[in-house]
């Protein structure tokens, strides 16, 4: 992974982070036509999320699981909840993200929870487009 791209602003916001994507945009060609195309993986930075929905309702939109994992762990500790937190991340079909879901809802309910907050598409392969496949995406 390499940035393609930064910029300095006074506050992160729902108003700058639309300023960067719509200049993002136009310098990567995303138009309305093909901007199903693109993947955005983000950190859930303040007024990111809008942002994006705003400026590039139809392109893919997921999170990091890295920041996700960081956040989980604050308050779920241990190496059976990290190890199947990314075994959630890393699933590609149904069976495989639903069996760890249960290894994790066994494991510590509250932490399955809170998983459960975010929709699966948003953290794990699963369901993968197939402009995604055989790739990382640094899990």
């Amino acid at each position: 992974m390499y940035p393609i791209a930064y910029c300095v602003v006074k506050k992160e916001n729902a108003d700058t982070w639309s300023w960067f994507f719509q200049l993002l945009g136009l310098d990567l060609g995303i138009t309305s036509t093909n901007e199903h195309e693109f993947t955005f993986i983000n950190d859930r930075q303040k007024g990111l999320q809008a942002a994006l929905d705003n400026t590039f309702p139809s392109a893919e939109h997921r999170h990091c699981c890295k920041h996700l994992l960081s956040n989980f762990m604050k308050t779920y500790k241990g190496l059976a909840l990290e190890e199947n937190n990314w075994k959630c991340a890393k699933a590609t079909h149904v069976a495989q993200f639903q069996h760890a879901m249960e290894c994790m809802k066994e494991e510590n309910a509250e932490a399955y929870v809170w998983l459960t907050k975010e929709p699966a598409s948003k953290v794990s392969l699963w369901p993968i487009h197939s402009r995604l496949e055989g790739h990382d995406l640094y899990l």
